[in-house]
């Protein structure tokens, strides 16, 4: 360092760039370059996938415009329309035809639709990576819609989605005949809705049909070094997992945002612990028993003819909770002969009070954030009929 410090200013340049003769050099050497001219037939490869790219690679594909993608968007947006048009178009057909099956309420249908939506957007949110998608848990939209709505419904909107994520998959065949076939196997596989380990066993069957479908398509790289086939076998057993922890994860969300009637929901409440519950039980115990009987035979007619058994049976038990504010004006609490009705002496208001306890409930239901589909089986019950007993009272 002391060195360079004293010769430092001392050292002057004896030799200078001299810019106009090293250009001059430079196009004389460019000039005494003799050209290369290459040409290509249509169809002929410029350059393989791989191989490095040399300064007059990247030229031809400069000169033959290869670098840049032609703008399709105009093409990928009528795509998407007419598929999303003939998507819409199957469900709505589906829906009307099928309008007896399942709750077509403006609300219940905005519910399917965001459903389908939110599968959709996740579909493509997974897109983005090396083989994510078949990580993506599409069949839990399909779990979803049999706990929420129907069988065949979930089926459909199963395939609709499995066309359109096939689609923006760069037309992939597999991706949509996993998606769709991996679906309907789900929902054909869940019929205990209101039990956790059914969701899980219908992932289970997920999970290998999506293995069974991963080896059709990919024999071919069975025996390749790279581990590809190994890493597909490997997500689609994950995939099935995942199909049941969403599909119960969005039953939860759906139960606690909406609250709608789902198994989930139903077996919560037919829970002899819940508040309703026990206070009918200490304020009118005729009443309940009664509620139970009810519980039972309902629960057998809806089987019977293939109805909602579950929804009837909690239904039932909640039916007459409005009597538990006046038990002792109902003949099924009243004991040793006891009747408060001859006492009153007054039909008009014997009948109000009979009448009220349909009211009554339907207030209890709603304080206690009971599903409204529960709470119109307590304000139908007894229709439009007449109290007859005391309508004659009060004719004599």
């Amino acid at each position: 360092a002391v060195v360079i410090d004293l010769v430092h200013d001392l050292l002057r340049p004896n030799r200078f760039l001299d810019a106009a003769a090293t250009s001059a050099a430079e196009v004389a050497a460019a000039e005494g370059v003799e050209p290369q001219s290459r040409s290509f037939e249509r169809g002929q490869v410029v350059v393989r996938a791989g191989t490095r790219i040399e300064a007059a690679d990247y030229e031809a594909l400069s000169q033959l415009g290869l670098l840049s993608s032609p703008d399709r968007r105009a093409q990928m947006i009528v795509r998407a329309f007419l598929a999303s048009l003939l998507v819409m178009i199957t469900l709505a057909l589906y829906v009307t035809r099928n309008a007896d099956q399942f709750n077509t309420s403006p609300r219940s249908i905005a519910l399917l639709a965001g459903i389908f939506v939110i599968a959709l957007v996740g579909a493509r949110l997974f897109s983005g990576g090396d083989n994510l998608l078949y990580l993506y848990p599409a069949a839990a939209m399909a779990l979803l819609l049999v706990a929420i709505a129907h069988l065949e419904i979930a089926i459909v909107a199963g395939f609709c989605l499995a066309l359109l994520v096939g689609l923006m998959s760069n037309n992939s065949l597999e991706i949509a005949v996993s998606i769709g076939v991996g679906g309907t196997v789900g929902a054909l596989m869940l019929r205990r809705s209101d039990r956790f380990n059914s969701y899980f066993g219908a992932g289970f069957v997920v999970g290998l049909t999506d293995v069974v479908i991963v080896t059709l398509f990919n024999l071919g790289s069975l025996v390749s070094e790279d581990g590809t086939f190994g890493t597909l076998i490997l997500y689609a057993l994950i995939n099935g997992v995942l199909a049941a922890m969403t599909a119960l994860a969005g039953m939860y969300g759906l139960t606690l945002l909406f609250n709608l009637p789902t198994s989930l929901k139903l077996v919560e409440l037919s829970q002899p612990n819940q508040p309703l519950l026990q206070k009918l039980l200490r304020n009118a115990p005729g009443t309940y028993q009664h509620s139970l009987q009810v519980a039972n035979l309902a629960e057998q007619a809806a089987n019977a003819i293939d109805a909602d058994a579950d929804l009837l049976r909690v239904a039932a038990l909640y039916h007459d909770i409005g009597k538990a504010n006046n038990p002792g004006f109902f003949v099924e609490n009243q004991a040793d002969n006891v009747n408060p009705h001859d006492a009153l002496n007054d039909p008009y208001r014997s009948a109000a009070i009979i009448i009220d306890h349909v009211l009554d409930g339907d207030k209890m239901a709603k304080q206690s954030r009971l599903p409204s589909r529960l709470r119109d089986f307590i304000l139908e019950h007894h229709g439009t009929t007449q109290v007859t007993y005391f309508y004659n009272k009060a004719l004599q």
